[in-house]
């Protein structure tokens, strides 16, 4: 797991793209931003969770959603795998 300050990117195993892990909730790139980047929360579909984070180009978290971070959901429990890969249980 490469840990940038306040977040981690993750593998999940049967997925080829990086996924944020930030304070137990999971994250999926959605826009590259002039200054840095935005990612959503992995279930804004399947639960209609609207949360999001901007990280800067050091990949500090500069922006959490508007509504001081409230999912519509539980974090989603992970397994690691000892080559670094996660599954959601």
């Amino acid at each position: 797991m490469q840990s940038l300050r306040e977040v981690s990117f993750i593998h999940y195993a049967h997925k080829g793209s990086p996924m944020l892990l930030y304070k137990g909730y999971t994250y999926s790139k959605h826009l590259s931003l002039r200054d840095g980047d935005r990612y959503r929360c992995s279930s804004n579909k399947s639960m209609k969770c609207r949360c999001y984070l901007i990280l800067d180009k050091d990949g500090k978290v500069v922006h959490k959603e508007q509504f001081d971070h409230k999912h519509t959901h539980e974090p989603p429990t992970l397994h690691a795998t000892s080559d670094g890969k996660y599954y959601k249980i």
